[in-house]
This record gives C-alpha cells, sequence and structure tokens, in this order.
C-alpha cells in the first residue's frame, strides 16, 4: 500500500525540530497480504528532511485492537542511519488490514507515534491515505 497524508500535532518534539504540520509520503507493508510476510508488518515514512521505517512483528488475527498502544522496532536515516528505542504505535481509526481483507483498494489511516523518532515524550499524530498497489 502506498499513498501519503501528514504528521501534526507534534508534543515535546521541540527540541528535535518537530512542529506544526510535516507532509509525509508512506508505505505500508501489512503482513498476511499477498506478497508480504506472513508475519512482520513495515510501515515507512519519508519526510523532506529523511525516513523512518516501524516494524512490528504479529500473527494476523492477534493484531492489537484499534487504540491499543504496541511497540515497533524503528529505524531512522536522518544525517545517517540508526535506531531508536522505547517507540510506541496506535492506530486510531479503522485497520487498515480489516479494510484490505474486506476488499477495500484505498484506506484512510490516522494513528498516534510515542516517542516519534526516538526523542523521549516526543508524540505526533499521522494520518494518511493509501492505495493497494
Amino acid at each position: 500500500m502506498r499513498g501519503g497524508g501528514f504528521l501534526t500535532d507534534f508534543v515535546g518534539c521541540e527540541s528535535a525540530g518537530w512542529a506544526g504540520t510535516a507532509t509525509i509520503t508512506s508505505r505500508w507493508r501489512l503482513a498476511g497480504l499477498p506478497e508480504n510476510h506472513a508475519t512482520l508488518s513495515r510501515i515507512t515514512i519519508l519526510l523532506n528532511s529523511g525516513v523512518i521505517n516501524y516494524s512490528f512483528d504479529f500473527q494476523p488475527g492477534d493484531y492489537p485492537e484499534l487504540g491499543e498502544w504496541f511497540p515497533v522496532n524503528t529505524a531512522l536515516i536522518f544525517g545517517s542511519a540508526g535506531t531508536a528505542s522505547d517507540v510506541q504505535l496506535r492506530v486510531l481509526e479503522t485497520s487498515p488490514i480489516d479494510q484490505v481483507t474486506d476488499g477495500a483498494t484505498t484506506v484512510f489511516v490516522a494513528f498516534e507515534l510515542q516517542n516519534f523518532d526516538g526523542t523521549p515524550g516526543c508524540n505526533a499524530r499521522g494520518r494518511v491515505a493509501l492505495a493497494v498497489q
């Protein structure tokens, strides 16, 4: 699934340089869908200044409930490559895996990230529109 949207509602991110609205391009590779890994999902967010990749491992059917926080492995490439710890994600509206399983080819996803880029206390909200590619 590919698409784009924006990140907003940055809280506690000023020291890391995040504020206002950041436009993004995004790719979501949801586990269990044809041609994707059986259990590993990956979300890539491309920003003007770099790239963040989030991944998480759940058996299909065992995804967290809407609004439930869960940890994600985070890799970043800005000035250099690195990883971030203690990052968590939660989907706020409509599960993309459920929508695609039900036959949707386009989805809208609203989500939040805690410790968004690995900066403790830096939280952000995202909204993306995606289409199955």
